[in-house]
């Protein structure tokens, strides 16, 4: 078993992936990013103009108000942090998504003891609703 530890090394998690599924259209990406607005961000795959680096991977989380622009949170970070991705082509083209819903099934915290799992967040449960 995998588990990943939290970023102050208090707890450790495993992970459960509840559903996954690839969003091909830009359209129905932004209906799921609109959906789970910051609760649940998609990894989205877009172009990026430059013929060095012509594909790459951002974290979709929001969306722009004219439809399917979306935000894209980039990892390269302080140059270009935030992109806009659209369906124009060039920097931030959509090219397809990956909805991933994981659910938290295990939790260890210090001296490897059991801890109850988190109950999912009431954004998280107005998202799936």
């Amino acid at each position: 078993d995998i588990f990943f530890q939290d970023t102050d090394s208090t707890k450790r998690y495993r992970l459960r992936v509840g559903s996954m599924r690839t969003i091909t259209s830009a359209h129905e990406c932004y209906d799921v990013v609109t959906q789970y607005r910051q609760v649940l961000p998609l990894l989205g795959a877009i172009k990026t103009g430059d013929f060095r680096h012509a594909n790459h991977a951002v974290m979709l989380d929001s969306p722009y108000d004219s439809k399917p622009q979306m935000r894209g949170i980039n990892s390269w970070g302080t140059n270009n942090s935030v992109i806009r991705v659209t369906t124009t082509p060039g920097n931030g083209e959509f090219m397809y998504a990956l909805f991933i819903d994981p659910e938290i099934i295990e939790v260890k915290g210090p001296k490897n003891a059991s801890i109850p799992p988190p109950r999912p967040s009431k954004e998280y449960d107005e998202a799936v609703a």
